[in-house]
């Protein structure tokens, strides 16, 4: 079992903050924007739909494996119904263990009840990620609290509630 580490941050950010992140499956929701041939600006519904089944495949096969320690997910645009659908998808259908917010102290803060650890990017000097102290955020939330936080139709990730972007602009 593996933590799925979900941040706002950048691939920069990261590699200045943690040692050794070849052993962490970096997912960047732009990046998988554009490998599938589409910008980030001009997304359809159907396009929304292809990008969260391409991140929810990464998440399942990594963390299936044993080739990585942990999933880092990057996504700039998130908000509550991004972060609630992730969880929902990483707690009920992969074997990752826990969700965990990487994040600067004090930023973004209004998501900090979705999350079961709270991680701050290290600021003195860079440090393996697995090895930092989590701050324990409120009780782990059961599955149908999860369920409770989603919207009806919470199945269709890939319209409303995308893992990949963020519907709102």
């Amino acid at each position: 079992m593996m933590n799925l580490y979900v941040t706002y941050g950048d691939k920069e950010k990261l590699r200045k903050a943690f040692l050794n992140l070849r052993k962490q499956l970096i997912i960047d929701s732009h990046d998988v924007i554009r490998s599938l041939g589409y910008e980030p600006e001009s997304l359809t519904e159907y396009s929304y739909f292809i990008i969260n089944e391409k991140i929810k495949k990464q998440i399942q096969t990594a963390a299936s494996g044993n080739r990585m320690q942990s999933i880092i997910y990057i996504n700039p645009e998130m908000d509550h119904e991004v972060v609630r659908s992730l969880i929902n998808f990483a707690q009920l259908e992969t074997a990752v263990e826990k969700v965990v917010f990487l994040t600067d102290h004090g930023k973004n803060e209004e998501l900090y009840e979705l999350f079961q650890e709270i991680i701050y990017y290290p600021t003195a000097k860079k440090v393996h990620i697995i090895k930092c102290e989590p701050i324990m955020f409120g009780r782990m939330i059961t599955n149908t609290e999860v369920e409770s936080l989603l919207p009806q139709d919470h199945n269709d990730l890939g319209l409303h509630g995308s893992l990949g972007v963020s519907t709102q602009s």
